[in-house]
């Protein structure tokens, strides 16, 4: 059990736990029923992301001449993505108890 532990800590101090943690969470909060699809639509969401961010960050900077910008778009996109978290996981506990 310790080496589960050690395991667990070690992948989370890398850049890949975002995807684990997110999944889990999917995991956790969808039907079994569904569950095969609400991760293949939250990974279609990530790779998604992975895709187009380079390419707003990069475009945003050479616009602006600063990274100022992107750190505050960065935040706007971490405010609205708790704005709908945060009601998604209220209402699945609601379902849930």
């Amino acid at each position: 059990l310790i080496w589960l532990w050690v395991g667990a800590l070690t992948f989370g101090l890398t850049s890949r736990s975002w995807n684990a943690v997110g999944m889990l969470a999917v995991l956790h909060l969808s039907p079994a029923t569904v569950a095969g699809k609400a991760t293949g639509r939250v990974l279609f969401g990530f790779l998604l992301g992975l895709t187009v961010g380079p390419r707003i960050f990069g475009e945003l900077i050479d616009r602006t001449g600063s990274y100022d910008s992107m750190w505050i778009f960065s935040i706007v996109l971490a405010i609205f993505a708790m704005a709908v978290l945060i009601p998604w996981v209220q209402s699945s506990n609601d379902e849930n108890p």
